[in-house]
């Protein structure tokens, strides 16, 4: 991992002021940063060291009212339909380790995990292969970066946010505010900046919660929203 002391990220609608990193333990470091009255929490896991699960299950909930003590981190996860009939349904397929869920939207990439490693891929034909062996998947987007470019036509409305990527070491980035309303064209160039060469925008505004705990520190960002499938992060 780089060693990034400090940032100064200026964006359309003014500046975010990091401090250092915290680098909490082996494969893993956050930062929290105060912005707009609020906070951005992005944490850097190794897939090496932390295993990263998706979890589904139609009925939806919050976060912390499912929390398993075994989790160091949990992030909700992609967009799902709320209309009657399709209910907590996602839009677009999520693999789990028991089951898959909704289907193929051509409209979103893919965020994998498999073994020590993980990915963000357009290819179906990559994908399709996969789908029978331990792989966990799902998809979202828009894509904020893609091969280290910030995707710039993205809109400017202002809401809760959170997001996922991938570094060049192969990292698994997470980012989201609390109390911060940012544009996903915000959203985009935090990500790039913290050195993702790929990333995705994660179900936002009121699905969007996380808790963190590690050691003595805890950080909890509570939806307004209870949602279907959430992201995991527990020590291996």
């Amino acid at each position: 991992m780089r060693n990034i002391v400090s940032l100064v990220l200026l964006f359309l609608t003014g500046m975010i002021y990091a401090n250092e990193w915290d680098y909490a333990g082996t494969g893993l470091r956050y930062i929290l940063i105060q912005y707009k009255g609020g906070e951005v929490l992005i944490l850097e896991i190794s897939p090496e060291h932390f295993y990263v699960d998706i979890n589904y299950a139609r009925k939806r909930h919050y976060i912390d009212k499912s929390w398993d003590i075994n989790t160091m981190f949990a992030i909700n996860g992609p967009y799902f339909y709320t209309n009657d009939e399709n209910q907590g349904i996602p839009v677009g397929l999520i693999k789990t380790r028991t089951g898959k869920y909704g289907s193929f939207n051509s409209k979103y990439p893919f965020f994998y995990v498999t073994g020590d490693s993980a990915g963000i891929a357009r290819s179906y034909s990559w994908i399709l292969p996969r789908l029978e062996s331990d792989i966990i998947l799902f998809q979202t987007g828009p894509v904020l970066v893609w091969n280290s470019k910030q995707n710039k036509n993205l809109g400017n409305k202002l809401s809760e946010r959170s997001a996922i990527g991938i570094t060049t070491e192969g990292n698994i980035m997470f980012c989201i505010t609390k109390n911060a309303y940012i544009s996903l064209v915000e959203l985009s160039a935090l990500m790039k900046q913290y050195g993702c060469i790929k990333a995705l925008n994660l179900d936002g505004g009121g699905s969007s919660q996380a808790i963190f705990r590690y050691g003595d520190f805890e950080w909890i960002s509570r939806g307004y929203y209870k949602i279907p499938s959430y992201i995991s992060v527990r020590q291996k």
